[in-house]
């Protein structure tokens, strides 16, 4: 099929777009090449390793068509070596996939995403999750290959032997035309072997001269998975020729409102009312259960045992949801955004399996939003578990509790256990929070190298001194510190807080923040400090300048930073500091004499740091001076 321009409607409400091929969305069709997997083949060529992800349904989870298919990939081309990312969560859809596919795939590098969700749909938002994703994988790098595979449910049998694509076939195959993914229908060949007699498509018992595809309709046996890997290979055959790498180009989006910026939230992020407790994964019995998919889609969980419990969450953008366990009798849950009126969901368990769910509220006008889910019916004796929120959009990751986010030179798990440990017995006058400018520094607990002893002998030697600094910490992982004992029954008279710097990074695992945010987060911090210790003075650190010249971006930000910080207004019990122009020069770079890494400050560094802290220290623990 050659390329056109032109205008069409697709099928199933899908908007007017100027189409890149013109094949026909209606039709079903075993296999479509348009783009072809140009990457792919290249790098499969050329030897060395090769990731595929398989993003997708039970189906796709199952040990069948996946992990033949890398099979296959491997047995034709022995010089790759191929890695399998098995992305597949049992009752999603494109819905799903496209918030889970940061994490899940794309953190990954994958050269090849497989997306199978024809069968599981996409909860009333096909067109805009399907083109999400899509988006989302090319603006993360226009170098990853596509391709759509067509599974299918007994369902769907007789529009396939009719020659019809199923309706959300359609939308996938209008995306596939604008966007040049081929596209793979592993129906086809079922319903025609169906037709002809040669198949048993639902069957519990073999049955003489015919395969039997599956026992429930939807999910194949090996036989029938075997033959879907048969036609994806013959499909992968036909466009091997074409392997010049290139990247893909991403054009205007069909949906304005697609779902590229879909992501997920942890349930900790949340602002949760009073009566939720942490579920216990390993022994929950609701939440073990169906662990797999479970553990898949919630990743931990909040349960509460009495209605009236809720969860406030805000973000910016046009779609929330929630993931949850219904079971047992049918409970209640409102959800109010903005303010405005109420809307109730019955959360009622289908399936005899408690097997975790999630739902959506309707999409809202683009912008930022706050909605608060309410647990309005609770029949006596249940729980009601909520999991990870699904979000449209973007949320503050800086307020989002979260434990170790990125390797550094220490354990950091084995840090928070000596902090727990040694606050105890220490029972600290001062307190220091922070990342690894605070970690390096000195004093208990001792974990790894310090560059500052001396300067640490003299600010904190007459006191005792807590260090929680953490190499690599943002401010989402000091609240998660923060939520899970570290500062639990202390009342320092001070408490020394710098942080935010390394939320001016990008990594695999956590985006950066805008100043804004960090900010946020930072007042956050305060106020969580405060309500566990309503006396102890808190000493707010404006961050550190960080890069060597005074016109870079980061040092720019983080002058941004500062200003707002220093803009937050009156904080019960905070005084903010800000050293910075005793730490640059006079011309505004930054030296290695002061900071040896233009982030890290070296023995004299710390010293500026202490004599600026000296004057607080003597005022907050006069009390405590002989």
């Amino acid at each position: 099929m050659k390329k056109v321009a032109l205008l069409g409607m697709l099928a199933c409400a899908m908007p007017l777009f100027a189409a890149t091929y013109s094949h026909d969305v209606n039709a079903a069709e075993e296999f479509r090449a348009r783009e072809g997997l140009p990457n792919l083949f290249a790098k499969l060529k050329a030897g060395g390793p090769v990731r595929i992800a398989y993003l997708g349904g039970s189906i796709t989870a199952a040990n069948g068509w996946r992990p033949k298919t890398s099979a296959w990939f491997q047995a034709q081309y022995p010089k790759a070596k191929i890695i399998e990312i098995n992305a597949a969560i049992s009752g999603t859809g494109s819905d799903f996939s496209a918030c889970r596919l940061q994490g899940d795939v794309l953190t990954q590098k994958p050269d090849l995403v497989f997306l199978e969700c024809r069968v599981n749909g996409g909860g009333g938002y096909e067109a805009k999750s399907v083109e999400g994703v899509v988006r989302h994988v090319w603006k993360d790098n226009p170098k990853t290959d596509l391709c759509f595979v067509y599974t299918l449910h007994q369902g769907m049998l007789k529009e396939l032997q009719a020659g019809k694509a199923p309706p959300f076939g359609r939308i996938m195959e209008g995306i596939a035309n604008a966007y040049g993914i081929p596209s793979i229908d592993l129906g086809v060949e079922i319903a025609q072997r169906e037709k002809t007699g040669s198949l048993v498509f639902k069957g519990a018992t073999p049955v003489e001269g015919k395969l039997v595809f599956s026992k429930d309709g939807v999910h194949p046996g090996d036989e029938g998975h075997a033959v879907y890997c048969e036609i994806i290979g013959r499909s992968m055959q036909k466009m091997a020729e074409a392997d010049k790498a290139q990247p893909h180009a991403l054009p205007a989006p069909l949906e304005a409102l697609n779902w590229e910026t879909a992501t997920l939230m942890p349930i900790a992020g949340a602002t949760l009312s009073a009566g939720w407790t942490a579920v216990d994964t390993k022994t929950d019995p609701v939440y073990s259960e169906s662990f797999g998919r479970t553990h898949a889609m919630l990743r931990g969980a909040m349960k509460c045992d009495r209605a009236g419990a809720s969860i406030t969450v805000t973000w910016n953008g046009t779609a929330v949801g929630i993931s949850d366990i219904p079971y047992g009798k049918p409970s209640a849950l409102e959800a109010v955004v903005d303010g405005g009126k109420p809307i109730t969901a019955e959360r009622v368990q289908a399936e005899g399996v408690k097997h975790s769910r999630f739902w959506y509220l309707p999409e809202q006008e683009p912008g930022k939003h706050t909605v608060t889910f309410t647990v309005k019916q609770l029949p006596e004796g249940q729980s009601y578990y909520a999991g990870q929120l699904l979000i449209v959009g973007s949320y503050n990751t800086a307020l989002a509790p979260a434990a170790k986010l990125e390797n550094d030179g220490y354990d950091w798990y084995a840090r928070h256990a000596a902090v727990l440990k040694e606050k105890g017995s220490l029972n600290p006058e001062v307190v220091l929070i922070g990342d690894s400018i605070t970690h390096f520094w000195g004093g208990a607990p001792r974990l790894g190298n310090v560059t500052g002893p001396k300067a640490w002998d003299a600010a904190f030697g007459r006191y005792r001194t807590l260090n929680m600094g953490f190499g690599w910490d943002r401010t989402q992982n000091v609240l998660w510190r923060l939520d899970h004992g570290e500062f639990d029954g202390l009342a320092p008279r001070a408490v020394i807080l710098h942080i935010g710097t390394n939320n001016t990074s990008d990594t695999p695992n956590a985006r950066s923040n805008t100043p804004e945010e960090i900010a946020e987060a930072i007042r956050a911090i305060c106020g969580r400090l405060h309500s566990k210790s309503p006396k102890t003075r808190i000493v707010l650190m404006a961050v550190f300048p960080r890069e060597e010249k005074p016109d870079h971006p980061r040092r720019i930000k983080i002058a941004e930073i500062n200003r707002k910080l220093a803009g937050l207004g009156p904080l019960p019990g905070v005084t903010f500091l800000d050293i910075g122009d005793r730490l640059v020069q006079a011309d505004g770079t930054l030296s290695r004499e002061i900071m040896r890494d233009f982030c890290h400050p070296t023995e004299k560094g710390y010293q500026i740091w202490g004599e600026a802290l000296a004057p607080l220290l003597a005022q907050a623990c006069a009390a405590q001076q002989p």
